[in-house]
């Protein structure tokens, strides 16, 4: 059976009637995985995030957070960084990513709303392009893989976080949610690093301990023992999370 991912119109009719209250999604849902506050908030993302991107990025860049959903990562990349520009589909995002920069004050970030398949931006007009949880959503990977190529600058960085379907609990967890099964054909580094090949130098893929949703200290725990430097090599593919860093031609 050939598993795809749902279309764009249904994952912005999903996500749109998910943060108005009419979906429910447990350790997806919006108090839990949405909520940008408490994202910015987690030790997981400060260590697995914004420790593990920083490098990657420097304080002359333009970074486009292509999927921005609700802001929290927007928020992250701030400090890091010249401008962000923040970008999702759904428009119920964008207007809380709005909400977020103006609360926050964050005269260094954009947002702006992506009504066609074309990315509303200029050609290499970004250092760096950031997806989380992104590419297994698409309907087209290799159409936005094209898109992200056209704005990125040469030598411009690709950063991408995606769910780790070798862990069981990411798997069942995407396995129960139909808007979740673009995943069942990805969520493995050799997967990735196949469907990038045409378009970037992939630079480095790993297992990451970048924890979204659930609040539980237990994950958290479960991830740093993970990445100890004598565990990581014979248990590091339970880890939730792959990170890709790459690099265009």
């Amino acid at each position: 059976m050939l598993i795809k991912a749902r279309s764009s119109k249904g994952t912005k009719r999903f996500y749109g009637q998910l943060m108005q209250g009419k979906v429910r999604r447990g350790l997806l849902g919006t108090e839990k995985r949405f909520n940008a506050n408490a994202i910015i908030g987690k030790e997981s993302v400060q260590r697995y995030f914004t420790e593990v991107v920083a490098p990657h990025i420097s304080t002359k860049d333009c970074v486009l957070d292509l999927g921005c959903g609700t802001g929290g990562f927007a928020l992250a990349l701030a400090p890091l960084c010249k401008e962000v520009v923040a970008i999702d589909i759904v428009e119920d995002f964008v207007e809380a990513t709005t909400s977020l920069v103006i609360k926050h004050q964050l005269t260094n970030v954009s947002v702006i709303y992506q009504d066609s398949e074309q990315i509303p931006a200029e050609d290499q007009g970004f250092d760096v392009v950031l997806l989380v949880d992104v590419i297994h959503h698409l309907e087209n990977i290799d159409q936005v893989l094209k898109e992200v190529i056209r704005v990125l600058r040469p030598g411009g960085r690709l950063l991408i976080f995606e769910p780790n379907k070798l862990n069981p609990l990411m798997f069942l967890m995407h396995l129960v949610d139909r808007n979740e099964w673009g995943l069942l054909r990805l969520g493995r580094p050799r997967i990735y690093k196949k469907r990038l090949a045409d378009y970037f130098e992939v630079d480095s893929i790993y297992f990451s301990g970048l924890v979204i949703g659930p609040d539980s200290g237990i994950f958290l725990k479960i991830a740093n023992f993970l990445n100890k430097p004598m565990i990581y090599p014979l248990f590091g593919w339970l880890l939730p999370k792959i990170f890709i860093v790459g690099r265009k031609n």
